[in-house]
């Protein structure tokens, strides 16, 4: 077995044995084998990952998480798995997939994704909600695009604070309840992001060090 950990502040894709392709996200990991000899083809992943799996009727693929177990023939769907998130979100951009409880017993049914749905896992409860969606905010990252609807903004920072590997501090908690639209590119330079969300928040970014940032 293989182990890749993506960092904070990094990102990165890679092939496996069978073409999958796999994109992952600033802090995440992907544990793999070399190659696929079992009956089906199975990966773990911490935090999140885009697949685009080769399709195999004879050897679905199977991503497991600490929660939660998808299973797919050939697809392309997107996982947010981070431990400190109170859900696992999976969406599904094309094909088909089913999304199941990692402990779930036998009388707990998988959920089966269509095309523009999202299955979202409340770790605390174990149950598992399907709703429609749009899928291009959810896959943008790849291309280093964040896009934001009526989102709060402290969802927003905790992003950026993957991705940049930095840490935010708000002088007021209550800041960070403001609802954003619209989207960031993160391949430009740090301040440049901030000063474009100075803009449209009407908050103020103060830098203490390298790493660290109060919003006020």
């Amino acid at each position: 077995m293989n182990t890749l950990v993506i960092p904070y502040g990094n990102s990165s894709d890679i092939t496996l044995a069978d073409g999958t392709r796999v994109w992952l996200n600033a802090g995440s990991r992907l544990i793999y084998p070399s190659r696929f000899v079992d009956k089906t083809r199975e990966v773990f992943l911490t935090g999140e990952a885009f697949f685009e799996v080769t399709n195999n009727e004879e050897q679905p693929f199977v991503v497991k998480t600490v929660d939660v177990n998808i299973e797919v023939l050939g697809t392309r769907f997107n996982v947010l798995a981070y431990p400190e998130d109170y859900s696992v979100q999976t969406v599904l951009a094309e094909g088909k997939v089913t999304v199941k409880g990692a402990d779930a017993g036998l009388f707990r049914k998988a959920v089966q994704l269509e095309p523009g749905q999202m299955a979202y896992f409340n770790k605390k409860s174990k149950e598992t909600i399907v709703n429609k969606v749009d899928v291009e905010p959810y896959i943008l990252w790849t291309q280093g695009l964040f896009s934001f609807s009526n989102t709060d903004f402290n969802r927003i920072t905790m992003k950026l604070e993957r991705y940049y590997d930095i840490n935010f501090r708000y002088d007021d908690p209550m800041k960070g309840t403001i609802q954003v639209t619209g989207k960031l590119d993160v391949t430009q330079e740090r301040e440049e992001v901030l000063e474009y969300l100075e803009i449209l928040t009407g908050l103020q970014f103060i830098k203490i060090n390298d790493r660290q940032y109060v919003i006020k």
